[in-house]
């Protein structure tokens, strides 16, 4: 940049010269640098970031968009930061001096940044400080690890200090201001300035050392029986390809870290780009970036908007996790990882606890037949005109009421009957309930007498793990796209010192298995390995204030098979104590079926062989759910306001 800026000071100073001296040197000047003005400039930024959005090697990941008030607000603090006018002031220019910037204003335009400049300088060779006004515009092409600035003037007005010490020279027959004439020059070969600049951009490397190397052994808040170790971790991007689009309203940029290939040569500048010819091609670059926010972040009409705002797509978080973490180092240590110390007292049966028997709701009500039917025919005879002037209808009279007396007197019979059949069968169900009942109270009672024999053993003593360690080193970590699902794989190392002192009081059945009071003490040590574990997590994002967790929570791991040695039934038989003591030894595992107590971070609980497992010096264990989260921050602005996090489907998102 200050090569350039010392060649367009020479190059004013020769064009003055020249120009005042031959008046066809206009056409000479165009034909060695082609004169571009500023529209020439923007659409050729235009043109290069288009280019570059729709290449389909270029994947985005990253958009930011900074509003216009944000970006000056920004823009300012960096330079008050960074001293970047003191050190304009401090240029070194062959020709001038006393350089004083006395303001400056930033702007966004349509793919530009347009900067105006007051400022104060002394031409040495007239020994006159003058005020240069200068309108620039800035405009940026895209790159990988780079990008490209390429200022361009828009206009430069010199005007004298101390107009009565501005020389009069004779220009184009005019007596004019030495100064005067200098901007007359300057007018019309500005854009020929302009051509210059743009054959010579200023190249900025990007750093992308965004995150400092994480070094295993310097982690903080460790607790101090754990050791990692390992190689560094660098988590920063190699490679960085960005485009960039300018509005009234913002200035967006949209970065990719997974793009392939190599860069795309610039395109060219041309000249006499017409005001139209810009509007269409940066219309078109407009659409093209509204369609790859829609496609990548589902964000619509964000390019138009006023608003700071950041968008990382899950896959982007997803892939630097993966292309990180694919080949780890990493090895952590822990000891004393169990810090058990019980003493117990329990109840040891030789089976389940027996279900007594209900007893109520046994008795079946009687359902016999009902005996309660009417006998009576009183109205059997009615309807007979016995008298005087009907003899015959007498006599039937009488015979039908024979024949009713007789039906009355059966029916009577019958009704006896029934009662008497009713009532017998009423005995006989009472005595079926109750014998129903009585057989059930004897099975229940039975139950409850054998079920207190069942009581095999009182144990009571103290459980404790002497030394604990485990040793896990992690060859890979990957997440989903969706950054739903995490998975890690590696070689874990388990191993368990424990120890147990009990005294064994024989109850019940158990006098037949062992007769007499008796204590053991068990060392036990444990040991699992497993050279190719694979833990999994599910991932989910929690709201917190004005923060976001990504959390993680591991399901359950089952260890299986982890070795005992010796086995705790090995002691037991080869214990002389034990072998005279309990003489049935097929009795020896159910007297002490409470082998959950000889190791019990180490038992699944649920399984009804564990414990037998256990005693022969094989058990299982169940990790339990862990939850990790971490916790994604807000991005600070400055000026005390910061930008929030959020989670949608495909990205998340930084608003105000």
């Amino acid at each position: 940049m200050k090569k350039s800026v010392l060649i367009c000071s020479s190059l004013i100073a020769a064009l003055f010269v020249i120009y005042i001296s031959f008046e066809g040197v206009t056409a000479l000047v165009n034909k060695l640098m082609p004169p571009l003005d500023t529209y020439s400039v923007r659409k050729a930024s235009v043109d290069n970031n288009l280019q570059k959005l729709k290449d389909n090697r270029f994947s985005p990941e990253l958009w930011v968009s900074i509003s216009k008030d944000d970006f000056v607000a920004i823009a300012d603090e960096s330079i008050q930061k960074s001293r970047a006018m003191d050190k304009i002031q401090q240029l070194d220019i062959e020709g001038l001096s006393d350089i004083f910037i006395k303001d400056y204003k930033l702007k966004l335009v349509e793919q530009g940044i347009e900067i105006n400049i007051d400022a104060t300088v002394t031409i040495d060779a007239l020994e006159l400080p003058v005020y240069a006004y200068l309108k620039g515009l800035l405009t940026v092409d895209p790159g990988i690890n780079k990008i490209a600035l390429r200022p361009s003037i828009h206009s430069l007005q010199l005007e004298a200090v101390n107009k009565f010490s501005d020389r009069i020279i004779r220009f184009k027959g005019v007596d004019e201001p030495v100064i005067s004439s200098i901007s007359s020059v300057l007018d019309l070969f500005i854009d020929n300035i302009n051509g210059m600049f743009l054959s010579d951009p200023i190249p900025v490397r990007l750093d992308l050392d965004f995150f400092e190397p994480i070094k295993w052994s310097e982690l903080e808040n460790v607790p101090p029986n754990i050791t990692v170790s390992g190689d560094s971790l660098d988590l920063n991007p190699q490679r960085v390809d960005m485009a960039f689009i300018m509005t009234p309203k913002n200035l967006n940029v949209i970065a990719s870290t997974v793009s392939k290939g190599s860069e795309n040569a610039p395109l060219e500048a041309q000249s006499g780009i017409t005001v139209e010819d810009f509007s269409q091609r940066y219309n078109e670059l407009i659409s093209q970036a509204e369609l790859t926010l829609k496609d990548k972040f589902g964000l619509t009409k964000q390019l138009r908007s006023s608003t700071t705002i950041a968008a990382i797509e899950k896959r982007a978080v997803s892939g630097l996790i993966n292309r990180n973490l694919a080949h780890l180092d990493l090895k952590i240590a822990a000891k004393h990882i169990l810090d058990v110390k019980d003493g117990f007292e329990e109840k040891v049966r030789i089976a389940d606890r027996l279900e007594l028997p209900n007893c109520s709701g046994l008795r079946r009500p009687f359902e016999g037949d009902s005996c309660d039917y009417s006998c009576s025919y009183s109205s059997m005879c009615d309807g007979y005109d016995c008298g005087w002037r009907h003899p015959d209808e007498c006599i039937a009279e009488a015979a039908c009421k024979a024949e009713r007396e007789t039906r009355r007197i059966n029916c009577q019979r019958r009704k006896a009957q029934c009662k008497v059949d009713r009532e017998s069968k009423r005995v006989i169900n009472d005595t079926e309930n109750e014998i129903r009942v009585a057989k059930c109270k004897t099975i229940r009672e039975t139950i409850r007498i054998g079920d207190q024999a069942l009581e095999v053993v009182e144990v009571k003593g103290h459980y404790k793990i002497e030394n604990s360690q485990i040793v896990a080193n992690l060859r890979s970590l990957a997440v989903s796209d969706a950054l739903t699902k995490a998975t890690i794989h590696g070689a874990i190392q388990v191993s368990v010192d424990s120890n147990l002192d009990v005294d064994v009081n024989p109850e019940g059945l158990g006098h037949i298995a062992c007769v007499f009071n008796f204590n053991q003490e068990l060392d036990t040590h444990a040991e699992y390995n497993n050279p190719s574990q694979l833990v999994v997590g599910d991932m989910s994002f929690v709201n917190s204030a004005n923060k976001l967790k990504l959390v993680i929570t591991t399901r359950e791991l089952e260890l299986q098979d982890i070795e005992l040695s010796p086995a705790p039934y090995k002691q037991l038989v080869t214990d002389p104590k034990f072998a005279l003591n309990c003489s049935f030894l097929t009795m020896a595992m159910p007297v002490l079926a409470g082998a959950d107590l000889l190791n019990k971070e180490l038992i699944t609980k649920g399984d009804p062989n564990n414990e037998l497992q256990t005693m022969f010096g094989r058990a299982n264990y169940t990790v339990e759910s862990e939850e990790l989260s971490i916790s994604i921050k807000p991005i600070e602005l400055g000026m005390d306001r910061s930008l929030s996090p959020s989670v949608g489907e495909k990205a998340i998102y930084f608003t105000l």
